[in-house]
Formats: C-alpha cells, sequence, structure tokens
C-alpha cells in the first residue's frame, strides 16, 4: 500500500512541475535584439565593421610517404618498400640475433619512415 502511494504521490509532483515549467516558458518574458546595418556603423564609426575573410590555397596532393617492411627468411633480413613484391635490399644477419627480434623480424616489421629505417638497420646489422 506505501508503494502505489509513493508511486502516485511522485507522478503528481512530477506532473505540478512539468506544469510549472511550461507556464514559466510561455509567461518569460522574451527580448528582442536587432543588429545594426552595416551603413550605420559606418556612419557611427567612419569605418567599414570589419570582415575576416579565409582563403585556402589548393596545394598540390602530397604523395603518400613511402613506408617500408623488413622480413627475415633464415639469415637474409629483407627490405621491401611499400607496394613493391621485390626486395629493394638484402643484409646477411649476424648470429647472435636475440630470438625475441628474430621472430619479430620473421612475421615481418613495418617501419614508417627511410630514417627509422636506417636506425633499425645499423642496430640489428652491426
Amino acid at each position: 500500500m506505501l508503494t502505489q502511494k509513493w508511486t502516485v504521490t511522485a507522478a503528481a509532483a512530477g506532473a505540478a512541475v512539468l506544469g510549472l515549467a511550461v507556464l514559466w516558458h510561455t509567461t518569460a518574458p522574451t527580448r528582442n535584439i536587432s543588429l545594426p546595418e552595416v551603413s550605420a556603423v559606418r556612419a557611427e564609426t567612419g569605418t567599414s565593421p570589419a570582415v575576416t575573410v579565409q582563403v585556402r590555397a589548393e596545394a598540390e596532393p602530397v604523395p603518400p610517404a613511402v613506408t617500408y617492411l623488413l622480413h627475415l627468411d633464415g639469415d637474409e633480413l629483407s627490405v621491401y618498400a611499400s607496394g613493391q613484391q621485390e626486395a629493394i635490399e638484402r643484409h646477411t644477419v649476424p648470429a647472435g640475433l636475440p630470438d625475441y627480434d628474430r621472430i619479430l623480424l620473421e612475421y615481418g616489421m613495418q617501419i614508417a619512415s627511410e630514417e627509422e629505417l636506417r636506425q633499425i638497420l645499423e642496430d640489428y646489422l652491426s
């Protein structure tokens, strides 16, 4: 019985709040604000209002950056450029390559730039 009374009381309170919100919205004062005409601003200040125009220059499309793939097959480390089937470089890997690095290179390692490629090759081949 207490649950039913609470439900009815909560519903009545919600309806009362909704009614007050609608009443306030319809009776609240409104303000009409009009913007001055450009000619009025010019006459008042002697200058035209500032207008900012953004101009976008059409740039030539930038070719996608070349990425590289390092792949280890046996003791030969091959370097592939993105989109090419043939290796652009081949190197013999020293015998002391750690197992973790060997497995990583056997799956293939993607390299984002030529500078990064040179650093990684130097690390693995020295």
